[in-house]
């Protein structure tokens, strides 16, 4: 929405909209026949546009199309129109008006978001469906709670404090939407990389990899005890002013997350990478999806560049436990950057191997399953992985990357992915660091396929 549009209301400017709202709604109920949904949001006060209104119609009419579509109520004709006197929403159905205002309603009466929805539906002779005659009570003022009969003709609240309290439930809403969503992606990308079947000396559906404190089910219950860890993430990020100021703040909620993983999975470790990576992707998103309009990857890995920008200098800095974990051995004796580098960079073996793999073997028809065994292998065969180097050494590492570009030059098979488990699981060789990339793998994925 450009800002050129946010600009005063005067009463003249209402009436001549109203006029035209209303020349639109008859023209369209004689053209398409059936029902008409006509939308506006519920505005007081001069504003009736600007960018976070925008933001708040859009997530209102998605809302309003997933209902219809849920019911299989059929769209004839859709129409979207943003002035500076605000957003309107123009939807022909055919299904009859009393059932498309019931469906409808429960938007309305849901929280108080839906208190600023204005959703009317008219009827063939262009009269609308009254709450009455669904037995729904009057709507109540936003401030005081009370029926809107009661306060609004005294003008018991002033336009300020009507306006301010409308945007106060947008941004809120907004909030509550992106955080959810990408939480819920964040979680599915951690199941399906779980879920993908075989791995090489990997927990998967066929065993425990090189593991023998974990399984599936680990894995699964990891997952949904992180559920509120992604989503603060994601809520840390909209809410910030400049992606380079969250990476301390994400970094204490990992700390508590790595608390709240161990506790659910009796002490053991899970997800502790991803709970890293995923935790600066996930704040990444919530930054770029409240901010921009559309979803972009670049931009996700941009952003979270500008999140990690100085983890590599803090490998130095680190005092205690934390400067011997296997990440940080590796930094001083092999110079390889591990998770921090990764992330300082922008997540290129996501954006450069791993996401390209999985999209070209999708568009191939394969399953996502298999698709993603292959982007596994792909990553294995390109990427460094601390989990490798800690329990066999940077030879075997070496020679694990060539075996598995090896199955990718001859092409292989399901029965060669076996085989190379089972080879690995008698090594006890867990690539556990390919494992979190290819879960951002599916994160990222998501993120662009779906609509949040």
């Amino acid at each position: 929405m450009k800002n050129n549009l946010v600009k005063k209301v005067n009463t003249q400017d209402m009436a001549v909209c109203r006029e035209m709202r209303a020349g639109r709604q008859i023209e369209l109920l004689q053209k398409y026949g059936g029902s008409l949904i006509s939308f506006t949001m519920n505005i007081p006060g001069e504003v009736k546009q600007n960018t976070l209104i925008y933001k708040g119609f859009k997530l209102a009419k998605r809302s309003i199309l997933e209902r219809l579509n849920y019911l299989k109520i059929p769209i004839l004709f859709l129409q979207e129109i943003n002035e500076f006197t605000g957003n309107e929403l123009y939807i022909s159905v055919y299904e009859d008006a009393i059932n498309v205002k019931k469906a409808l309603c429960a938007l309305e009466e849901a929280d108080a978001f839906g208190r600023l929805l204005d959703i009317d539906v008219l009827r063939q002779d262009f009269s609308k469906v009254s709450r009455r005659e669904l037995d729904l009570p009057e709507r109540n003022c936003i401030i005081c709670g009370l029926p809107v009969s009661s306060c609004a003709p005294q003008r018991k609240h002033c336009a300020e404090l009507l306006y301010k309290k409308t945007q106060d439930i947008i941004y809120t809403t907004l909030v509550e939407d992106i955080a959810n969503g990408v939480s819920v992606i964040a979680q599915k990308a951690l199941l399906m990389e779980a879920l993908t079947s075989p791995k090489p000396g990997l927990v998967d559906r066929y065993n425990s990899g090189a593991h023998k404190d974990m399984d599936l089910n680990t894995f699964c219950i990891s997952a949904n005890a992180l559920m509120p860890y992604l989503k603060k993430c994601a809520e840390e990020g909209i809410k910030c002013e400049s992606p380079q100021n969250l990476m301390p703040i994400l970094r204490n909620l990992g700390l508590l997350a790595e608390q709240q993983m161990y506790k659910a999975t009796n002490g053991v470790n899970t997800h502790k990478g991803a709970i890293y990576g995923l935790g600066i992707l996930c704040a990444a998103a919530g930054f770029l999806l409240f901010n921009e309009d559309k979803f972009n990857s670049d931009k996700l890995f941009e952003i979270s560049s500008q999140i990690a920008k100085d983890e590599v200098k803090s490998i130095e800095n680190l005092k205690g436990e934390t400067a011997h974990t296997g990440g940080v051995e590796q930094y001083k004796k092999l110079g390889l950057l591990g998770a921090r580098g990764e992330a300082k960079e922008g997540f290129p073996s996501v954006g450069n191997i791993a996401l390209p793999t999985l999209k070209a073997r999708l568009k191939k028809g394969e399953s996502f399953n298999s698709a993603g065994v292959y982007t596994l292998i792909a990553l294995m065969a390109n990427v460094f992985d601390s989990n490798v180097i800690r329990r066999v050494g940077i030879k075997r590492q070496e020679e694990l990357k060539k075996e598995a570009q090896s199955l990718i030059e001859k092409g292989f098979n399901m029965q060669d992915i076996i085989a190379f488990d089972n080879r690995l699981i008698e090594e006890n060789i867990s690539p556990g660091g390919c494992a979190d990339l290819l879960s951002f793998t599916y994160f990222v994925y998501m993120l662009e396929s779906e609509t949040l």
